[in-house]
């Protein structure tokens, strides 16, 4: 007897994974900050994200730069295209992360990443990437035997550990004139200048880069974390924030260098410019977000 084998044919059905959504904060306040103040500040407190009178493109260069921690933004000339009020009109953002996001710094990446959201959903922002040629500034010694500037310190300061001790509470504004302990601040005035608490050359790098508007690499083999009090004349620097409306920027001091000279005279470094091939985000679209 012959036996019929029967082919089974059998249906595979293939469903394909949903795409991971990007994170998103629990809630989210967006408000245009009209108060005419000179301070610009971004903190991400316990489970918080906090920017207080930023313009657009501060927010889209923290949230496509590096998340660290500690978080580094994309300089001035990484980010291309988009409506001139990008960088003239300022906003306040409170957003809360969620309670499954590390505090602190440690929490960076995570609410870096719903900045990316909530620019997506409330500015209606849409970016590419391209890569292009550009002139860049390489940090470097100044001197071949190494010796840095008086102004330029070894930290012995643990940033961890004051941020420990702090818990969630959120950090005491710095006061004026005062270096952060474990941070940065930029003051516009006859003379112009940055003192930053416990940093490294990268994270110094990055703060140039926002100061210059040119990407700054860090090529000064220095490890290790530093005090830094540089002064300037910082009138001609394209990354420091404009006066408000109605307000002129002090005129400068007589006596004050340029940031260039200001960097070898008191750090013993220098800024050395090259061309290289750079990642750019390009702005394809950006409406004003309504007040909430």
């Amino acid at each position: 007897m012959t036996k019929a084998l029967l082919a089974g044919v059998v249906a595979v059905l293939i469903v394909a994974a949903p795409r991971a959504q990007s994170p998103i904060f629990e809630v989210a306040s967006v408000k245009p900050d009209k108060s005419g103040a000179m301070n610009r500040m971004i903190n991400m407190p316990a489970d918080r994200f906090e920017a207080t009178n930023v313009p657009l493109q501060t927010l889209v260069a923290m949230a496509y730069g590096e998340p660290g921690p500690p978080p580094q933004a994309l300089a001035n000339d990484r980010i291309s295209g988009g409506p001139s009020w990008m960088t003239t009109d300022l906003f306040d953002i409170i957003a809360k992360a969620g309670g499954d996001t590390p505090p602190g710094p440690a929490g960076a990446p995570q609410k870096l990443q719903m900045l990316r959201s909530l620019l997506t959903e409330r500015f209606k922002l849409a970016v590419h990437h391209e890569t292009r040629t550009a002139p860049i500034y390489v940090l470097m010694l100044a001197r071949s035997d190494g010796k840095l500037g008086p102004n330029l310190q070894r930290s012995d300061v643990d940033c961890q550990a004051l941020a420990a001790a702090r818990g969630t509470a959120p950090p005491l504004p710095p006061v004026p004139g005062d270096r952060p302990p474990c941070g940065a601040m930029v003051g516009i005035g006859p003379v112009a200048m940055l003192r930053a608490g416990a940093q490294t050359m990268p994270a110094l790098a990055n703060m140039l880069s926002r100061m210059t508007g040119r990407i700054v690499m860090d090529r000064t083999g220095l490890s290790g974390a530093f005090d830094v009090d540089v002064r300037f004349n910082g009138e001609d620097l394209a990354g420091l924030p404009p006066p408000p409306a109605g307000i002129d920027r002090p005129a400068p001091a007589a006596d004050a260098v340029s940031l260039y000279t200001a960097l070898q005279e008191q750090l013993g470094l220098k800024l050395d410019s090259q061309r290289a091939s750079i990642d750019v985000v390009v702005i394809d679209h950006a409406e004003q977000p309504t007040e909430d």
